[in-house]
């Protein structure tokens, strides 16, 4: 899937598996970066993983735990690009907004379902919600070379949209 003919039909047919399932567990991740869930919850298991010796102690005691994560059937990552998020009753949130508002309205965005995906051009996204979520991404200018959004399935696909206007697949081994 690389640079597509038609990029807006192929944004709209990517989403298709998640219209009309809610969205659940809306969070921060590191810096502006943001998870969404949606489709029904699994337990993601890592397994324990060998390192080496000239691992960082906090690293390696990480690598040794067994870590059990709930996740979505898809999981949608926003990543390096701006993004607003805005719902009726709910003020405006951006990339950079740190503030208790990011976690209200990220918290608002929980539970409504996904009604379309649309590519709006000049590597703008728009995301809207049954109950007036919307959610548009943009080209990050720093980062217009990374991955702006990418979203996983559970067949081991994740399809990832990058700065450059083009989806890439990617397979997990």
């Amino acid at each position: 899937m690389t640079m597509p003919m038609n990029i807006e039909r192929e944004i709209a047919n990517l989403f298709l598996p998640l219209i009309d399932l809610p969205c659940w567990q809306a969070r921060r991740s590191i810096g502006s970066f943001v998870c969404v869930n949606f489709g029904l919850p699994y337990l993601d298991i890592r397994e324990p993983k060998a390192t080496s010796s000239d691992t960082p102690a906090d690293i390696r005691r990480l690598y040794q735990r067994r870590r059990v994560t709930p996740v979505g059937e898809f999981p949608f990552w926003l990543e390096n690009c701006f993004w607003s998020f805005t719902s009726p009753g709910c003020p405006s949130v951006v990339t950079s907004d740190t503030s208790n508002t990011d976690l209200i309205c990220l918290e608002d965005m929980e539970g409504q379902k996904l009604l379309s995906a649309q590519y709006l051009g000049a590597g703008r996204c728009l995301f809207s919600f049954d109950q007036g979520g919307r959610l548009e991404t943009s080209l990050h200018e720093a980062f217009k070379s990374d991955d702006q959004w990418s979203v996983s399935f559970r067949d081991g696909r994740t399809v990832t949209f990058s700065g450059d206007g083009r989806l890439k697949l990617e397979n997990r081994d």
